[in-house]
């Protein structure tokens, strides 16, 4: 017998800050959907997370890249050749913890490169069109590599007389949308539990699709009502609605949500990304792989994913990773390694010396909040040793060897967060008619 009690409605206080979240992480909204979102109006009954400590929502951020992967044979051996295929790639911050992402540190160097190089922003725009994406002579939108946000649920979808469950990619659009309606009737404010979430009292949620229309009003988004008429029983509409046993019982033999999107980034992830990123730069002569200084935060950010698998247990079968992608000697640069200055007075009483990159960093960035230092400079990539000595400097409450580098400055990328831009859909077509003209103010952020 299925134990009710441990599926929960996601409370909305969460929901709204996962809403925050992806806003602040992408710039461009996009989705792929399991359940297939089709023309009119579609029927979805979201599923409780299978812990009530966890989101019925999980955020998933990936970008899409060119690859090459090996071609095998009959016996699933490879051949020696290889086929172009387009890959999804989980972002290392969302999926990994890691401090930074190596396809996020491409499009910041891409950027800086071109804002150094073209100061017309016209020039710039077509330069960076690869990146943000662009429309090509038929009026086609070809899209770029800037990473796409979206949320993933379990949802009942009702096709006929049956429900079947599955997984949701829901865009940012969609979510707001979703947000928007859990709003209490009697009083007006936000209501504690996600209505849709909710196994015992939420309700099926409505998505219609017309895609006649533009942006953001291509979904409309709306609670299922009861139907109306002589003989309704409003009390068999509201059972309806209830998340049966049975349906319980079949979302709780699928894999929880939150063990397949948190935690999950991988060597073989990280090798995907660093092969496409190889070859994009290689197609569009960025030549961003000769910038010393991005190799080396690429190295760094390699050794960090190393730790935090190991502290995972997941070293033993990252080397087993496959199929992997064509082999790339590691990225070596002769640049000497630097580091930030650090007063010799930091050294403390070892306390931080077992901690891990990670921990470390942490421990940086909380002091770096509380003390309102993220409001003026970045903590910038250091050695572990001089990370270590921060931290002394932190517990002793001294100031931050900051310099004029790690100040913050406009960033496109950052910039652009903040502007409710709605990506192509996935056939292709642009959502937003201007576009064109927020790509020229992204553009304008980088000088």
């Amino acid at each position: 017998m299925i134990d009710r009690n441990k599926f929960k409605g996601t409370k909305t206080s969460v929901v709204k800050a996962q809403i925050k979240e992806g806003d602040a992480l992408s710039p461009y909204k996009g989705s792929t959907d399991f359940h297939k979102i089709e023309e009119g109006a579609n029927v979805l009954r979201v599923a409780p997370a299978h812990n009530a400590a966890h989101s019925a929502y999980e955020l998933m951020r990936k970008s899409t890249l060119k690859v090459d992967m090996p071609i095998l044979d009959d016996d699933d051996k490879e051949t020696g050749e290889f086929k172009e295929y387009l890959k999804p790639i989980f972002i290392a911050t969302t999926h990994g913890g890691l401090s930074a992402d190596p396809i996020e540190l491409y499009i910041h160097a891409v950027r800086q490169k071109v804002a150094d190089e073209h100061k017309n922003n016209d020039e710039a725009k077509k330069v960076l069109g690869s990146v943000t994406g662009y429309r090509d002579r038929k009026g086609k939108w070809v899209w770029g590599i800037l990473p796409n946000t979206g949320y993933v649920c379990y949802a009942w979808k009702t096709v006929g007389d049956k429900k079947n469950l599955g997984r949701l990619e829901l865009n940012q659009t969609v979510t707001r949308k979703m947000d928007e309606l859990n709003i209490s009737e009697e009083t007006n404010k936000a209501m504690e539990v996600d209505i849709f979430s909710d196994p015992d009292d939420g309700s099926s949620v409505v998505i219609t699709y017309d895609k006649s229309k533009k942006g953001g009003d291509k979904y409309a988004v709306k609670v299922k009502a009861p139907p109306r008429g002589r003989g309704v029983d409003y009390q068999d509409f509201l059972e309806s609605e209830r998340v049966s046993d049975a349906q319980l019982e079949e979302l709780d033999k699928k894999d929880p949500l939150h063990e397949m999107y948190v935690g999950v980034y991988k060597k073989r992830d990280w090798d995907l990304a660093i092969s496409g990123l190889t070859k994009f730069d290689k197609v569009h002569g960025f030549n961003v792989f000769e910038n010393e200084e991005f190799v080396d935060e690429l190295n760094k950010l390699e050794e960090e994913l190393a730790e935090i698998l190991k502290e995972r247990g997941d070293g033993e079968e990252e080397d087993k990773a496959s199929p992997a992608p064509k082999k790339e000697e590691k990225v070596k640069t002769s640049a000497p390694k630097t580091s930030k200055k650090v007063p010799e007075s930091a050294a403390g009483s070892g306390e931080f010396d077992t901690l891990t990159l990670r921990k470390l960093k942490n421990y940086l960035n909380t002091y770096m909040e509380e003390e309102e230092y993220n409001k003026e400079f970045t903590l910038p990539n250091l050695e572990k040793k001089d990370l270590i000595k921060w931290c002394e400097l932190a517990k002793a409450e001294k100031n931050l060897p900051f310099t004029d580098a790690d100040k913050i400055t406009t960033d496109i990328l950052a910039e652009s967060a903040k502007e409710d831009v709605i990506v192509p859909d996935s056939e292709g077509t642009k959502n937003d008619d201007d576009l064109d003209a927020q790509i020229d103010s992204l553009v304008d952020n980088s000088k």
